[in-house]
């Protein structure tokens, strides 16, 4: 990213059944935005909304 002006936009994985990846824990993704923040690139932490019922980012689709 050096030398680009741009914003950074955070947004945790959502966790599907049977993916082989999983959600970082918050305090990771906080520190990953405070490297960004001291670099002076702006980065927004974002939240999916339906984490919590499957409809989040990516889950609908793995349910279809």
């Amino acid at each position: 990213l050096k030398g680009i002006p741009c914003k950074v936009n955070l947004i945790p994985y959502n966790p599907i059944p049977d993916a082989p990846f999983e959600r970082p824990p918050d305090e990771r993704v906080l520190k990953f935005q405070e490297v960004l923040l001291s670099r002076n690139y702006t980065a927004t932490l974002r939240d999916s909304k339906g984490r919590d019922i499957g409809a989040a980012c990516g889950q609908l689709r793995a349910s279809a």
